[in-house]
């Protein structure tokens, strides 16, 4: 089965979003993930 995860982010919240990715990995059963990254990045 898998299990769609969907982030959404921009520049300032990259850290925090890899930490919940990581987190997701290591803390779940083997199924497979399927994690879909959605970006706003704008250069000020």
């Amino acid at each position: 089965m898998t299990i769609p995860i969907v982030f959404c982010s921009d520049n300032n919240y990259i850290p925090y979003m890899a930490t919940a990715i990581q987190s997701v990995v290591e803390n779940s059963s083997k199924e497979f993930h399927e994690v879909d990254l959605r970006k706003n990045f704008t250069s000020k």
